[in-house]
């Protein structure tokens, strides 16, 4: 990349960090606290600002004391579930600490052993009580997206049915998780 635009990329990306460390997401939120932790770490280490990826690594301890007490906040959400295992296999892959690494793995196997305990074959989605759920008829989320693709198409490259790829799929394959039979009818949490 020329020198000005990785300049101007730079200027933003400092920006970034620092509306994330100026942000103060409470704990119990899910999605957000886990996606600001993870914007912290990642910025913070690529961008060799020890600060930052510091507060994004105490910030992801807390999120794991917080549900290691009290459990998943918001619990059955089939809109954040997916959020919140895009932000753990990224921040998986990416951080260079093993403590974070750690830390989201954990996370990531509480994630995927909820939504195997409360998966309901017959509907191929989530079922029960719900923290936060936007689809009132349905029930649905970004979750079912790639849970879909999963069960029913069980290919990396599986498309929507407008043609595009899919962007959850790559934490269904990284995690490990698959149908539990040959009909695709069950989920399996990850080993």
């Amino acid at each position: 990349m020329p020198e000005a635009p990785r300049a101007r990329l730079r200027a933003l990306l400092e920006f970034s960090v620092e509306g994330c460390l100026r942000h103060r997401v409470p704990t119990s939120y899910t999605n957000i606290s886990l996606m600001n932790a993870a914007n912290l770490i990642l910025l913070g280490e690529n961008l060799d600002n020890p600060k930052a990826a510091d507060e994004g690594y105490r910030r992801l301890d807390q999120i794991a004391l917080y549900t290691y007490q009290w459990g998943i906040h918001e619990y059955g959400s089939p809109t954040y579930y997916g959020a919140d295992l895009d932000d753990l296999v990224v921040l998986e892959q990416f951080c260079k600490r093993a403590v974070g690494k750690q830390a989201a793995r954990a996370l990531l196997g509480l994630f995927w052993r909820d939504l195997a305990a409360n998966w309901f074959a017959p509907a191929q989605k989530l079922a029960g009580a719900r923290s936060r759920d936007y689809d009132y008829l349905r029930g649905l989320g970004y979750l079912d997206e790639a849970l879909l693709h999963l069960l029913c198409d069980w290919r990396p490259a599986a498309k929507r049915s407008n043609g595009t790829r899919s962007r959850t799929l790559g934490w269904c394959a990284r995690a490990g998780a698959r149908p539990s039979s040959s009909r695709g009818r069950t989920l399996c949490c990850p080993a």
